[in-house]
């Protein structure tokens, strides 16, 4: 097994827990980045879409009002509500208050399939919390598409008929640097039990280290990692 592939065991076995957000600087940054957009949900059905190990029921499902479903197209989590693929959801139209897609759409050939997907299963008036990539390593190859620009991905979000609310960037050149630094640290203490478990506490200092640094370093910039997007469809002039 290579680094890479322990490091993807890891990130796996804790990504249903809190420790997922501390694994490292990108993690972090992107959960001090979510928390506006996921405290500012809807009550109502919440589908996450593209939900791989779980690491948003954490956030979203204990909050009152907000009915969490998760789907993947990939059998990523023992506890998946059900299997599909993005483009060709199996549910009704508008029947999500809202939808969160963390780190998937780069992932898919066709965004407007996609997005236009996401659009269709909210609700008038519904909300869309988005990750996106935008300074980041080539991962889960040959199914690594894209890359977006906080410009770009206005763009393609208002083709799809949403209206983007706020684009927050993610990290910068340090966290990035940092964050392979994680990976590869992680990697070499892949097993689990004690060594794992110091280790990750090791790592933990040296997130919140870094994270620091990113910040003096004005992360977030030009460089910056990603964008957390928060967006909603438009309500008809008879429905407001």
């Amino acid at each position: 097994m290579g680094l890479r592939e322990r490091w993807n065991r890891v990130a796996a076995d804790i990504a249903d827990s809190p420790a997922y957000w501390t694994l490292t600087a990108t993690n972090a940054g992107m959960r001090r980045a979510l928390d506006p957009a996921l405290t500012a949900l809807p009550p109502g059905i919440a589908l996450d879409a593209g939900a791989g190990g779980l690491a948003f029921r954490q956030l979203i499902a204990a909050r009152p009002g907000i009915h969490y479903i998760s789907c993947d197209v990939a059998p990523s989590h023992r506890d998946l509500d059900f299997l599909a693929d993005g483009c060709a959801l199996p549910v009704r139209t508008a029947v999500a208050d809202s939808v969160i897609c963390s780190a998937v759409i780069e992932h898919v050939p066709d965004t407007a399939a996609l997005l236009g997907e996401l659009h269709r299963v909210l609700r008038p008036g519904g909300r869309l919390v988005l990750t996106v990539p935008h300074f980041h390593y080539i991962h889960d190859e040959p199914h690594d598409y894209y890359r977006f620009t906080e410009f770009g991905i206005r763009l393609v979000l208002e083709r799809a008929g949403f209206c983007v609310d706020i684009v927050t960037p993610v990290g910068g050149l340090a966290a990035f640097l940092s964050t392979l630094a994680s990976n590869a640290f992680m990697g070499l203490c892949a097993s689990p039990g004690f060594v794992r478990a110091a280790a990750l506490a090791a790592n933990r200092a040296f997130v919140a280290m870094s994270a620091a640094l990113d910040r003096v370093t004005g992360g977030g910039g030009k460089f910056a990692i990603g964008y957390v997007v928060s967006a909603r469809t438009g309500v008809s002039e008879a429905a407001s």
